[in-house]
């Protein structure tokens, strides 16, 4: 490609070259190379703005925008695409300002605002349909699902999960089942349904594990094994899983990145290195607050918590747990909601409040109580079977009991 690119260069053929600039940007975004695509998509971008190539000028804001989004940079993806935008809208290509408004509804997803977030999904899902653009559905189907997740509604995830993985498959897009598959078992294993998340992750794996995968793909795929693998209190597995994910995502995939890390993190300090364990937990909290996205700053901030009270640190576990607290809180999700009060209770009955530890204790049980109604009765029941809620439940069964 860059032989192409260089003889385009050399004939004056500045549009090849423009557009040249812009595919080998995104094979770097294939590997992983961020900024070395970022490096190219400006140069695009240069030329194109230097020649008033407007159309070629959009494409290039276009990029930038979807790579500033993949990686956890919000704002600067908005300010890339809405450069984009009115392009596109004035000269009615409906494709490429469809891309637009889905990216500007990813960035809102990172920023919390998952409501405006869901309608924009949504009406992208019924406009690809309109147009016959399975490409878009496809995707528009697994943001759903990935925000639903957000939201802890792993049930209705499911569906759109299963949407897209049928219409990657039609697509023949290896990538985008790959991700299908990897983000359904991220939904299965939370509700307890570890068979079929396995199952999805085993068809995964062929894609998600081979020498030439995305490294998007891979590193996602390797958090996921880790994350159930914790979750069954698997403990060498999801540490190994994890440190397979940090090596393949390297400072790129940045939620892989901060997930991988305060697995580790939690591994660490129930594997008998408490101080090791707090450390990695503390950077998986710093990487997540710079991302600027709540959902990991409140993932990454419970398992600070439930560490901190595993090593005696009780103002900080309360501080942390309480602060995941109202992010959880905010999005709906109770099963993770409900943990951060039991860290609480937890962390204040060490501190000889008793009230308080009772207080949180109680609104931990409601919050469990309410997902059978969220999720129905098997998915409740599955859920009750997890390793790991099985321990917490333990816990908590001890505070309402009023056992010291």
């Amino acid at each position: 490609m860059q032989e192409a690119l260089d003889l385009a260069q050399a004939k004056g053929i500045d549009n090849l070259t423009k557009r040249g600039l812009v595919d080998i940007g995104n094979t770097y975004v294939a590997s992983g190379n961020y900024d070395e695509a970022e490096k190219y998509f400006k140069q695009s971008l240069d030329l194109s703005q230097r020649q008033k190539d407007p159309r070629n000028s959009a494409r290039a804001w276009l990029v930038l925008g979807s790579l500033a989004e993949r990686q956890n940079t919000p704002d600067q993806a908005v300010s890339y695409v809405n450069q984009a935008l009115p392009f596109y809208q004035q000269g009615g290509y409906r494709k490429e300002m469809m891309q637009a408004l889905h990216l500007l509804a990813r960035a809102k997803v990172q920023k919390g605002d998952n409501q405006v977030a869901e309608q924009s999904f949504n009406e992208a899902i019924k406009l690809s349909q309109f147009l016959g653009d399975d490409s878009t559905a496809c995707l528009a189907h697994e943001d759903v699902g990935l925000l639903f997740i957000r939201e802890g509604r792993y049930p209705e995830s499911i569906s759109h999960f299963e949407e897209s993985y049928k219409l990657a498959k039609s697509l023949g897009n290896k990538k985008n089942l790959g991700l299908s598959l990897t983000d359904r078992a991220n939904a299965l294993w939370r509700m307890g349904r570890y068979a079929e998340a396995r199952a999805a992750l085993s068809e995964a794996s062929a894609i998600a594990e081979r020498p030439d995968a995305a490294k998007h793909l891979s590193s996602l795929y390797y958090v996921a094994m880790a994350r159930l693998a914790l979750s069954e209190r698997r403990f060498p597995e999801a540490q190994a899983n994890a440190q397979k994910a940090l090596d393949l995502a390297g400072s790129q995939v940045k939620s892989a990145v901060i997930a991988a890390t305060f697995t580790i993190g939690t591994v660490l300090a129930f594997s008998g290195a408490p101080r090791q364990g707090l450390i990695k937990c503390q950077e998986a909290v710093e990487l997540a607050r710079q991302s600027g996205d709540p959902f990991l700053v409140s993932e990454a901030l419970l398992a600070l918590g439930e560490v901190m009270a595993q090593n005696g640190d009780t103002q900080g576990a309360l501080k942390n747990s309480l602060e995941s607290q109202e992010v959880f809180a905010q999005a709906g999700k109770q099963d993770s909601e409900w943990l951060a009060w039991l860290v609480a209770a937890r962390a204040s009955r060490s501190a000889g409040d008793t009230q308080k530890a009772q207080e949180y204790a109680t609104r931990a049980q409601d919050l469990l109580s309410g997902l059978q109604q969220k999720w129905g009765a098997d998915n409740y029941n599955f859920y009750l079977n997890r390793p790991d809620v099985q321990f917490s439940r333990k816990q908590l069964s001890e505070f309402i009991a009023g056992k010291p």
